[in-house]
């Protein structure tokens, strides 16, 4: 079976020649062709590409899109297999290897990456490891505990795997993305759609840090396209599942507002003997999340389900309550579809965070497209609010745990004047907290 390997170069010389000395050392004996596209190669970096035995160079024009620059080279490609990287990615001795064994894994698998330090829309994340030799080590830790390969939502394009099989079934990239970002979620989206999987294989890969152009254009576009937000959309929130264990038994789980379902695709990884249901307003993201589990386009706030009473272990409500024209209501429909014993598990964002306090002592309450004042909150809460509310839906809060915000220099010097002034009951704790994480269980 031949690979074909796609290689976007958009760097510096001290990134492309590390990403092609690695390619070629762990292809060695693999039936491969590397493609390299790029545009107004840097100086220095063309005479390293083609120093390394045989790479094709294809230059793309100077306009071309990220969409049209990997288009150009799938269609180049002969491969039965494709892997896209940009430049800036370090491969690993076995990575390669690992992602194939996982596409291969099923014939219903589109693609399959590997765990990266590049976090997508939030930059680089920070590593544990400063030389080959230490990158070698943290990846054979990788492997050794992430021993399965997980299904996820969507992946970048900063390294995947993927075979001209599945790009069949879900065409190429979307050249109508003007810009990089959103076109590599929405190639997963696609693949979802065409009864795809997409898995993050259990290896790990290096990216030097790689600037993502997340411009509000091709964010608008994404919205128009799929009817909803790329990005808030297709979180896993993760936070909120470290808060309870999904991996015994076999519980039974309702996602509130699941959005695409990546929350539930986790708990699908965590224990694929888990009875998984959502909701969720927005149809179209509803017909994605439907891949992980039952999920039901419809409001929370007209939930009717009789068969649904005391049938949860767990019910998850990740910056849900906040939207909600009626809480009160609401969560006592939710405590009643609690196993005895079942959990709550909630994120609220705290209205008296000490940046958004401190803009109310400006004067100021200007609604965000996110954040504590997301235009689409139609409730605030703080931590005794929240104490409150529940206990009027007969739920008792088991446990409450603060989410930091960021504290700048002036918002710390604000937030100890008020305390030193003695005119404040709250504290600290609760000041410096960006969102509340909830476990609640019924009170009866």
């Amino acid at each position: 079976m031949k690979l074909s390997v796609i290689l976007s170069v958009r760097g510096e010389l001290n990134t492309v020649d590390p990403c092609l000395f690695y390619l070629h050392q762990y292809l060695n004996g693999v039936d491969h062709e590397i493609i390299a596209l790029g545009r107004d190669f840097r100086s220095g970096v063309e005479d390293c590409i083609h120093g390394y035995p045989g790479v094709r160079v294809l230059e793309t024009p100077p306009d071309a899109t990220p969409s049209r620059i990997w288009n150009t080279g799938l269609r180049e490609a002969r491969g039965d297999e494709i892997l896209l990287m940009l430049d800036s990615v370090i491969l690993t001795p076995n990575a390669l290897r690992i992602m194939q064994e996982t596409l291969r894994g099923s014939a219903d698998i589109g693609v399959a990456a590997p765990n990266t330090n590049i976090r997508k829309y939030f930059g680089s994340a920070i590593v544990p490891y400063d030389s080959p030799e230490s990158l070698r080590e943290f990846t054979r830790q990788v492997e050794a505990y992430e021993d399965a390969s997980c299904e996820t939502l969507f992946t970048g394009a900063t390294c995947l795997l993927t075979s001209r099989a599945a790009l069949e079934r879900s065409g190429l990239f979307d050249e109508r993305f003007s810009g990089s970002g959103f076109e590599d979620i929405d190639l997963s989206m696609r693949m979802l759609m065409a009864g795809l999987r997409v898995m993050t294989a259990p290896t790990y890969v290096h990216c030097n840090p790689v600037r993502f152009t997340l411009d509000d254009a091709n964010r608008a576009f994404f919205r128009r396209k799929w009817g909803f937000d790329p990005i808030y959309s297709t979180l896993t929130r993760t936070d909120v599942l470290n808060t309870a264990d999904f991996k015994t038994g076999s519980p039974c789980v309702l996602d509130i507002g699941c959005s695409c379902g990546g929350t539930l695709a986790q708990i699908r990884n965590l224990n694929p003997a888990s009875e998984r249901y959502g909701i969720e307003l927005n149809p179209s993201a509803a017909s994605i999340a439907q891949n992980f589990a039952r999920v039901e386009a419809m409001d929370a706030e007209t939930l009717c389900r009789p068969d649904w009473l005391g049938k949860f272990d767990f019910i998850l409500m990740s910056d849900v309550i906040e939207h909600l024209k009626e809480p009160l209501a609401a969560l006592k429909n939710v405590a009643a579809m609690l196993k005895p014993g079942g959990l709550l598990l909630a994120s609220i964002p705290n209205v008296i965070f000490i940046g958004n306090l401190r803009n109310m002592l400006q004067g100021k309450w200007e609604y965000t497209d996110e954040g504590i004042l997301d235009r689409t909150h139609l409730r605030f809460f703080t931590k005794q609010s929240i104490t409150d509310l529940l206990a009027k839906a007969d739920l008792e809060i088991d446990s409450i745990s603060p989410r930091r915000g960021n504290v700048t220099e002036e918002m710390a010097d604000l937030m100890g004047h008020l305390l030193a002034s003695g005119q404040t009951s709250v504290t600290e704790d609760e000041l410096t907290t960006f969102q509340w994480l909830v476990r609640a269980k019924r009170a009866h």
